[in-house]
């Protein structure tokens, strides 16, 4: 008679621990499938808010109902009629020009349920869909504004809301790729120089990279880097001249990197190995890589020029424009080169290797582009001024920085 009572016991804490356990389960959240959520009115109503003298517009809006708080991905988007259909993006990448844009999308994302959005944006978002001319931007323009939501990989949209601005004429260009900075022990002179001065003395620029997109906004993408570190380099990638306390740095071990926005100082790069490395930067999501590659050359030439085509005889003086090696301390094999000179609108360019037209590097593009070698295509200038170059003899990329 114990045992049986014993036995039902036993049986009646098992059946209240599952019992206790599925309440566990039911009680978790659960993750729902919003289909929309709300972006509030503006506070602004249907005043007309002059963009030429205000500095930021307010938006709020509530999480959309996952069932739990969730760290969400906002973003603002506008048009001018409330149409949803083909993104300035879209637009921008057609280069014949017969695709139309009726929103856009602004860069920054939010991780809270409200944003100050910088007038400026706006301004330009709004001339990127309607393209107005000079002199011809209208006094008052009625725009719609809805808010963006990404989680775990869906998109989903709120209702949109109107208000009024007064918008002013922005000449809309594409941005070029943003540029960081490498600079360290195994970089020019090894100073760590990190000023607008030290460019091309013991800093160098990554180049953008053929075939990479770059945000039209704001310049951000890939950007890269082929060369030469000796054993035991140690280095780090500066996002902001003159600052240390933005950029990439080295994560506790050979070729780790984490992204620094202030705060103590994370370390150096390290390349303990000697050889050729390639770096690629995703200057938007800052993830960094580090590899070490087998170049397809890796000729170390002694001399490099930039010469002018001659306009009276179409001829080339192949020692023209002498640039300046960039690497210099111990142990460095030097791939970049460097060159202050003055050029003027119209005339053509080529990189030209130990004083003779046997090594040649070119491509159309300007004011930065991957040159090819034996290219017949001279670099065409299309702004007179004064440049700094840049010249991987390795990759063939270059930049024109003004």
């Amino acid at each position: 008679m114990k045992n049986i009572i014993r036995y039902y016991a036993i049986l009646l804490c098992g059946l209240l621990a599952f019992a206790s356990c599925s309440d566990d389960r039911d009680s978790n959240p659960k993750l729902q499938s919003p289909t929309t959520f709300t972006l509030n009115a503006p506070i602004y109503g249907s005043s007309a808010i002059n963009l030429a003298t205000s500095t930021a517009l307010n938006f709020a809006w509530s999480q959309p109902e996952y069932g739990f708080p969730a760290i969400v991905d906002y973003q603002i988007e506008l048009s001018l009629n409330d149409s949803w259909r083909v993104s300035t993006k879209e637009a921008w990448a057609d280069k014949t020009g017969k695709t139309v844009a009726d929103y856009a999308t602004l860069d920054d994302t939010y991780n809270i349920c409200n944003a100050q959005v910088g007038v400026a944006k706006i301004a330009r978002s709004l001339e990127m869909i309607a393209k107005w001319e000079d002199g011809k931007v209208p006094p008052t323009q009625k725009v719609y504004a809805r808010c963006k939501a990404t989680y775990a990989g869906q998109t989903i949209y709120s209702n949109s809301v109107e208000f009024m601005v007064v918008p002013y004429y922005v000449e809309v260009k594409e941005h070029e790729p943003v540029l960081w900075y490498l600079t360290g022990s195994c970089f020019g002179n090894g100073a760590w120089g990190n000023g607008e001065d030290q460019l091309g003395v013991s800093m160098v620029p990554m180049y953008p990279i053929a075939g990479q997109e770059y945000d039209i906004n704001t310049g951000t993408g890939v950007i890269g880097y082929i060369g030469y570190f000796p054993e035991k380099a140690i280095f780090k990638i500066i996002e902001k001249l003159g600052n240390w306390d933005f950029g990439i740095c080295g994560n506790g071990g050979p070729l780790t990197t984490t992204y620094r926005a202030g705060g103590n100082d994370p370390g150096n790069i390290q390349i303990d190995e000697a050889g050729y490395y390639e770096i690629r930067l995703n200057t938007k999501t800052h993830e960094c890589k580090i590899e070490k590659t087998t170049p397809a050359s890796s000729i170390e030439f002694t001399k490099m020029s930039l010469p002018i085509k001659s306009g009276a005889d179409n001829n080339w003086d192949a020692t023209q424009n002498e640039m300046r090696k960039f690497s210099t301390t111990a142990n460095t094999k030097n791939h970049d080169w460097v060159l202050d000179v003055n050029v003027t609108a119209g005339q053509e360019l080529q990189f030209v290797a130990n004083g003779a037209l046997t090594d040649t590097w070119s491509a159309s593009n300007f004011p930065f582009g991957t040159a090819v070698k034996g290219n017949k295509v001279a670099i065409s200038v299309n702004e007179s001024g004064k440049y700094k170059v840049f010249f991987n003899d390795i990759t063939g990329q270059y930049y024109f920085l003004k």
